[in-house]
């Protein structure tokens, strides 16, 4: 087996040193005749490709900075490109994991506890698209993908965070992504849309409907809706939260306070109230299981108190939207219990789900593949705006209890990593991944927070990252021979000594 995959890895290199080579050729082609711009932009999305193809770290991170930019993307370039670019990074990690899994003969990634309920889910999920309700395959297809698309993020993200740097540079990323956006999100706010529009008739959808004349507008900053800006400013808080301590070196810590506090008024521009409750969920998680409550406390009230001096910016944004009107518990309540109250009535009509193919996840691809009347719905239309419901309507119970079986052994997982965790740096980053988990399972009450991006990528990467912790910590604290550097680790209860 490992002599067919050198073999495959040099014939690979030799085609792609050939083109390469035509590709230069265009390029420079293309530049003689004034396309410069149009060049840079073919240039850096190949080397990203080529990047993405020669390094784990680096389709991850093309990935996770096209889930933060996914709708500012498809607002400048409405074709099937923009839509499925995000598929093609996840496809090339995916691929390259699966190389290096027959190179090296191990799937260790294999043993993450949720991976028999997600390979039968992924089955049943499939079967569905079969359903005698569907009209039009390309619409299960959508369905299908929706379910299922970030699951393999998983198993990338596991083989990619083998130490402690690598998880840092996650954060790292997540970090930037997540105040650039937010301190952008929070500007849309004040400005509106007409900057967008200038660009490109494609962010015409975004005006119309987040920011018409005589409305407050709700942000979407870089995302495809508020409800993804705000799912994506709530899950970074909490993990800007433990960066303040978990990534080295002071300027990175008090960046990550400042993130955490844009992120909070980023989310109070996008008028959201899954992803606030989600984050308070999540935030709650993250003081009770910490062993020094104290340092998150204190981190939080100057995060708040950041955050008081930014909303000040935005036009006191985070008062005008959360007020006792939007927040009122009948409100949030009828919000969760009439779509969930669709699904259960489904799903007593329809035991195995009416199918995937109830329109949900075709989005852009309707005008991409000739407009929304050329794909037929038929009777399986009308998806239900509440995951858990929407997953009675086309999955039926079987679907549901495969569903819930997965999630419940992330959760598992999650909190078991966190036990077996022994140093407060790790615990936090550990109840940080909880509070990941926690915060999506609140959000799917009101919509796919396990599909739309980047809340359902960063879901599996972090239940991913939960899952090495344990052994990355274990490398720390094992003795090294003398002569060698210690790093010190410090527990929960004080210094480790050294050995």
């Amino acid at each position: 087996m490992r002599r067919s995959v050198d073999a495959a890895q040099s014939v690979f290199v030799g085609v792609a040193l050939i083109v390469g080579l035509g590709v230069a050729y265009v390029l420079a082609g293309m530049i003689g005749h004034g396309e410069q711009t149009k060049a840079f932009l073919i240039a850096a999305g190949l080397a990203s490709v080529v990047g993405s193809l020669a390094s784990l770290d680096v389709a991850v991170g093309c990935l996770l900075a096209l889930g933060f930019l996914d709708g500012f993307i498809k607002g400048l370039d409405p074709s099937k490109l923009s839509v499925f670019i995000k598929d093609v990074f996840l496809l090339i990690a995916f691929t390259r994991w699966i190389w290096l899994g027959l190179s090296r003969r191990r799937w260790l990634a294999l043993r993450m506890p949720f991976t028999v309920p997600a390979l039968l889910f992924v089955v049943y999920c499939a079967a569905e698209m079969f359903n005698t309700t569907t009209a039009d395959f390309r619409v299960a297809l959508a369905g299908f993908r929706t379910w299922v698309v970030w699951i393999p993020v998983a198993y990338v993200v596991h083989e990619m965070v083998r130490t402690r740097k690598n998880v840092q540079r996650l954060m790292v990323l997540i970090l930037v992504m997540g105040l650039l956006t937010g301190i952008y999100g929070i500007i849309q706010y004040r400005i509106g849309f007409g900057h967008l529009t200038s660009l490109s008739p494609g962010f015409e959808f975004y005006a119309r409907r987040f920011g018409a004349p005589g409305q407050t507008v709700r942000a979407t900053s870089t995302f495809v809706s508020p409800g993804a800006f705000g799912a994506a400013m709530s899950l970074s808080c909490v993990v800007t939260l433990a960066g303040a301590v978990f990534l080295p070196g002071r300027l990175l810590r008090v960046l990550s306070g400042a993130a955490a506090a844009v992120c909070l008024v980023g989310l109070g521009t996008s008028a959201s109230r899954a992803p606030l409750l989600g984050l308070v969920a999540g935030g709650l998680a993250l003081l009770v299981l910490m062993r020094k409550p104290r340092v998150i406390a204190a981190l939080m009230l100057i995060a708040l108190l950041v955050a008081w001096i930014v909303n000040s910016f935005a036009g006191g944004a985070f008062a005008r939207r959360y007020n006792r009107q939007m927040l009122s518990p009948r409100g949030i309540y009828s919000r969760v219990a009439i779509p969930l109250r669709q699904g259960w009535e489904s799903v007593q009509q329809h035991p195995l789900g009416i199918g995937v193919a109830t329109g949900i996840g075709i989005g852009r691809g309707a005008e991409a593949f000739g407009g929304a009347e050329t794909l037929r719905i038929g009777e399986a239309g009308g998806f239900v705006e509440n995951e858990y419901g929407r997953a009675l309507r086309e999955l039926g119970v079987p679907g549901v209890a495969l569903w819930l079986w997965m999630l419940w052994r992330v959760f598992r997982m999650n909190l078991a990593s966190y036990r077996r965790c022994r140093t407060s740096e790790y615990r936090l980053v550990a109840a940080a991944c909880l509070g990941v988990t926690i915060s999506i399972f609140f959000q799917l009450a009101v919509g796919s927070a396990l599909y739309l991006a980047p809340g359902g990528l960063l879901f599996w990467a972090f239940a991913a990252i939960s899952y090495r912790l344990p052994e990355i910590e274990a490398q720390e604290l094992t003795p090294v021979p003398a002569g060698q550097p210690v790093r010190r680790a410090v527990r929960a209860g004080g210094p480790v000594p050294a050995k």
